[in-house]
């Protein structure tokens, strides 16, 4: 596993990665996803398997407009209040940046409407770039490895004096980036996650008002009278991490029915991956048992597990209302 004591990221740049990749999906609530519950450092922990570099993450920024016409577009006060979050989360800072002008620069995607190839247009803020370097370079002494979050090719020169005084360069990519100038001249590379987009994009699809688990629930209450919805049981599940839970009983059901209402949640939970752990109690002298099913965002790997409870953890009190959401986790 690769480490380093300092992570650097271009805000613009990877903001811009991030919108492209959500820009693939179909999904209407992206927006609001972006503005409300995507975290910088949790992307970086999915991609990199380091929750905490020693000197913490910086994300250098401007209050200029934020993606395109083509993706998750933020503007004014939605910008400021995106860096800001941002920069609010453990072990992260901002930096502003005052950029007098922008560049244009294109790049080949997929128009999210008719999926046909198109040249797409972005603001790249090249002053990011240069507050970047100058920043590594106040902060020499402080540092043995750091971790350049950006595929830029303005970042090879500095990135090549530094590793000649001696300093390990790393940098964090887009998939597909392993023939860029950067990624050849620095230690090593690692790839941006989408995989932990994709998931923590689904999760909030689950918990938000109406979602997938408010139906799943309904559901089953209107069937099951009787249901009853656990509001005390989130944390650690049969030692391996932290798992998010919503608990509901059918009381009363045989065991067949029980397996059956399970086989159906687990049909409307798994295209969003989020899955089932089940539990029986018997009733004396009945064939009779009380059926619990818990539902929980799981089955994959275990760093990825962590960071989309802690997710949960930080924002899901936006859809806080009376039911599963009094049985969110709190993070310190």
């Amino acid at each position: 596993m690769l480490t380093w004591d300092l992570v650097v990221i271009d805000g613009p740049n990877l903001y811009n990665f991030v919108a492209r990749s959500l820009s693939r999906r179909d999904d209407r609530d992206m927006e609001s996803y972006v503005k409300h519950w995507l975290d910088f450092d949790r992307l970086m922990a999915a991609s990199t398997d380091q929750y905490a570099p020693s000197l913490g993450t910086v994300i250098f920024h401007s209050g200029k407009q934020l993606g395109s016409n083509k993706t998750v577009q933020l503007k004014d006060q939605d910008v400021l209040s995106f860096w800001a979050r941002q920069g609010s989360n453990p072990f992260c800072s901002t930096e502003f940046v005052d950029v007098p002008g922008a560049q244009d620069e294109g790049f080949r995607g997929e128009c999210p409407k008719c999926r046909e190839p198109v040249v797409l247009g972005e603001k790249r803020e090249k002053g990011v770039d240069t507050s970047i370097t100058s920043y590594l370079w106040e902060t020499f002494d402080r540092w043995g490895s750091a971790c350049i979050v950006s595929g830029d090719g303005d970042f090879v020169p500095p990135a090549r004096s530094l590793k000649r005084r001696g300093k390990r360069v790393f940098c964090a990519v887009e998939p597909g980036s392993s023939r860029k100038d950067l990624v050849q001249v620095c230690t090593s590379h690692v790839e941006l996650n989408v995989d932990f987009l994709t998931r923590d994009l689904a999760t909030r699809e689950v918990l938000k008002p109406e979602g997938i688990l408010d139906q799943c629930i309904l559901d089953l209450r209107g069937r099951f009278p009787g249901l009853r919805v656990h509001q005390d049981e989130a944390g650690v599940y049969a030692g391996q991490g932290p798992r998010f839970f919503v608990r509901v009983t059918i009381p009363s059901v045989t065991r067949e029915d029980g397996k059956a209402e399970d086989a159906k949640m687990v049909r409307r939970l798994s295209p969003f991956r989020w899955s089932t752990v089940q539990a029986e109690t018997h009733r004396n002298g009945s064939d009779l048992v009380d059926y619990t099913l818990g539902f929980y965002p799981g089955e994959h790997a275990y760093t990825q597990d962590q960071l989309i409870v802690e997710g949960i953890g930080r924002h899901g009190e936006q859809f806080a209302r009376s039911g599963w959401a009094q049985a969110l986790p709190r993070t310190g």
